[in-house]
């Protein structure tokens, strides 16, 4: 294979590395066994009847934003998060990606932004830093009003509250996490993962589509073709 074509594949299978999932994912047991019902005792961060607004020209995060221009970022409406996908067939973990917004954000001097993302189990003991070596960037319709991104892997179901730092500010919500797939399809995208569909006009969109078309004839799901 010629260098130019490898590295165009490498490309490619690194913008679909977080849109692909097992055909069969493998139950991985969680103890204890939680209810897909949200407890009271899991104070979930709900939408506001005032929700924020990001600074124009940024786009919308519709009724499910918090945050401030500084760092802001959108929250399930629900509270919940639903049947989140193994990273890989072996991983017992729940892999999630997070946008997250800040006005003045230039991808062009911060490639890789300064975001952490941590969370704590409020149910019980367990918590977690993001695991991903760093964080990313993608855009809507605009490269010049950016959003960052961030995986994250949740070690258990259960109440979570995460929070993300970036550049002095902090942001927190609570959601709870469950590993119920009823409730949610999980072979579609999420609104999340909508925001960095890879684009027609993108160099490698050809052969993104190519390869997720080899994993599906190989027994993969491919939800949606992303930006790295």
């Amino acid at each position: 294979m010629r260098p130019l074509a490898a590295a165009v594949l490498l490309a490619a299978a690194t913008a679909l590395r977080l849109a692909v999932c097992e055909a069969t994912p493998r139950a991985y047991p969680q103890s204890p066994q939680l209810s897909d019902e949200i407890p009271g005792n899991c104070p979930v961060t709900k939408p506001s009847e005032h929700p924020f607004v990001p600074p124009a020209p940024y786009p919308s995060v519709g009724s499910f934003g918090i945050g401030s221009k500084k760092l802001w970022t959108n929250i399930p409406a629900d509270g919940m998060w639903n049947g989140l996908p193994h990273y890989t067939p072996d991983d017992p973990r729940f892999r999630q990606k997070l946008f997250w917004w800040s006005e003045g954000y230039d991808w062009r001097i911060e490639t890789r932004p300064h975001l952490t993302v941590s969370g704590q189990r409020l149910d019980a003991p367990a918590s977690f830093v993001t695991t991903d070596e760093d964080a990313s960037h993608g855009w809507t319709n605009d490269r010049d009003h950016p959003f960052m991104v961030a995986g994250i892997f949740l070690p258990t179901v259960g109440c979570w509250k995460i929070t993300g730092q970036y550049q002095g500010e902090e942001l927190s919500y609570v959601v709870w996490v469950s590993d119920s797939r009823q409730s949610g399809d999980s072979t579609h995208c999420s609104s999340n993962e909508l925001l960095a569909v890879l684009k027609p006009d993108d160099p490698v969109y050809a052969d993104a589509l190519n390869l997720a078309r080899t994993l599906q004839i190989h027994g993969f799901v491919v939800k949606c073709v992303c930006q790295s």
